[in-house]
């Protein structure tokens, strides 16, 4: 049987958006455009937020955006 070949997902900001506004809400249910996706755990939805910034940093001019997380700092 022949290999199928790999699917590329071309993920959007508005699917990061979607994706983080599920978890703050706490729901395991996304709606991306015509597809609903219900995850089968937080650790799911974290890892695919991963991948989903990965792949959106690295596209562009080829050069990755750092995955920053906001530290804030305030003066004392």
């Amino acid at each position: 049987m022949p290999q199928q070949p790999a699917v590329t997902i071309p993920w959007t900001q508005a699917d990061v958006t979607a994706l983080a506004n599920a978890m703050k809400q706490g729901v395991r249910q996304v709606d991306y455009g015509t597809y609903r996706v219900t995850y089968s755990s937080l650790a799911e939805m974290r890892g695919l937020l991963d991948t989903m910034v990965r792949y959106l940093n690295s596209q562009g001019d080829g050069q990755p955006t750092p995955n920053v997380r906001g530290s804030v700092y305030f003066p004392r």
